[in-house]
């Protein structure tokens, strides 16, 4: 791996939506026994720049961003737009991954769309999607063609081939959705500056785009002398999945960023709420860790203080999906849909009894910072007890459904499945339509036996 005096900088260029734009991609490198790669980035944004000279400028103004601490970044301060101009075979056509899904698959076509793959892959580490990430990896014909170990020779290959392509016309708007809201297209000299692209970015702007684990992908060109001349071993570029802000085995690393004074996790997912909100009917009972539904609308068990889940705002729902039924937890704060999960992802179980022992093993998640979760998490006498109202069934569409489906995509930062539900009316979502929103909720939810 890359000692930190030759660690790589490249320029590449970016086409997605039919915008076009440079920026930097620090590929992998150790120091302190750590491994980072990381993107010319500010917050968890990779910044965009219509031409190398305005990425030139931009660099020698010295504003911090992720490759400030970067052991090129006094070299790269001082490059001028002509050698920050992406060398062949770093200009990434998003838009050309139909195009090449379609040819035959000959070893360039394969390469180029494994490319793009793989570039996204590594946006998604250093900005920390998992969802993301799971779209990309969970696709079984998109982590073969990322791993490279699928071969599209032959009749079987030609099927592996159409499959990749089925799956690419299923996802990849999915995909460059999610992507696009990851970058931060900088507008050209005297143009206006790009909006934020997604409802949460502000509160995602403490994390860096820095990833910090092991690294994998296709080759590079290096401008490690600042000169852009040198070159990359590709083998330096093989690896396996990487999250951000993973590290090495056995090396503690810093506090992330986004950790509040007492060692709350503030950042995605995490953000800190006096009480919950928006309760409906649940019911506690005797701990047996079996799963109940109440027809009472939501009674529960008696008692002038209702039940422990009603006091603290957090209820028990069960999920029907293709992958299967399971248990999970939900409340609102200020209206707005927050899940048992962590990192936009959610925790579903397949029992009640698993969905206990998770409550009781004390796991941090991104309930635990709520005021009146102890009165769940501390209880030694709670029963996961469903409401109707809160059973829902994900594999037809339905006013409840969308509900549901509305909430899982708010939480979880999914544009692409949002936007679909947004105009539609009970009874109104095409089933074409629901499978593919279904299948991008599907990437949020991890499930638990």
């Amino acid at each position: 791996m890359t000692r930190p005096t030759e660690a790589s900088v490249i320029p590449i260029r970016l086409t997605l939506d039919e915008r076009s734009g440079v920026t930097l991609w620090a590929t992998p490198w150790i120091e302190d026994d750590e491994e980072w790669q990381a993107f010319l980035g500010s917050g968890r944004r990779v910044l965009v720049f219509p031409d190398p000279a305005a990425m030139a400028d931009y660099l020698r103004s010295g504003q911090d961003n992720d490759l400030t601490d970067h052991p090129r970044w006094p070299a790269l301060r001082r490059l001028p737009a002509d050698q920050l101009e992406p060398a062949d075979g770093y200009e990434y056509d998003l838009d050309g991954a139909y195009d090449l899904a379609a040819a035959e698959p000959d070893p360039f076509v394969i390469s180029e769309l494994s490319d793009l793959l793989d570039i996204v892959q590594r946006i998604a580490e250093c900005c920390d999607d998992g969802t993301l990430l799971r779209l990309l990896e969970e696709t079984p014909e998109f982590a073969g063609l990322l791993a490279d170990d699928v071969s599209y020779s032959g009749p079987d290959g030609q099927d592996r081939w159409n499959a990749l392509g089925a799956a690419l016309d299923r996802s990849w708007e999915l995909v460059a959705g999610r992507l696009e809201d990851l970058l931060e297209w900088r507008a050209p000299e005297g143009g206006d500056a790009q909006p934020p692209a997604g409802a949460a970015d502000e509160d995602l702007a403490a994390a860096p785009t820095t990833d910090r684990a092991a690294s994998g992908g296709s080759s590079t060109a290096d401008l490690g002398d600042a000169t852009g001349t040198a070159a990359v071993d590709p083998a330096q570029a093989t690896g396996s999945a990487r999250l951000g802000a993973a590290q090495v085995t056995g090396v503690d690393g810093p506090e992330p960023d986004g950790v509040g004074e007492d060692g709350a996790d503030q950042g995605p997912g995490r953000a800190r709420a006096s009480s919950p909100g928006r309760p409906t009917g649940s019911a506690a009972g005797s701990g047996s860790g079996a799963a109940t539904i109440d027809d009472s609308d939501g009674a529960g068990q008696p008692g002038e203080g209702g039940t422990i889940w009603d006091e603290a705002g957090i209820l028990p729902i069960e999920v029907t999906s293709p992958a299967g039924t399971g248990f999970t937890l939900r409340t609102y704060i200020d209206d707005e849909p927050r899940f048992l999960g962590a990192d936009l992802s959610i925790d579903i179980f397949r029992s009640a009894a698993g969905l206990l022992a998770f409550i009781q093993a004390g796991s941090d998640h991104d309930l635990t910072d709520l005021e009146t979760w102890p009165l769940i998490g501390e209880s030694e006498g709670i029963e996961v007890h469903v409401a109707t109202e809160d059973v829902y069934d994900l594999t037809v569409p339905s006013e409840a459904s969308v509900e549901l489906a509305l909430d899982i995509a708010e939480f979880c930062q999914l544009a692409g499945a949002a936007d679909a539900l947004a105009s539609r009316h009970t009874g109104a979502v095409p089933f074409d339509t629901w499978a593919a929103v279904v299948a991008e909720l599907d990437t949020c939810m991890d499930w638990h036996d």
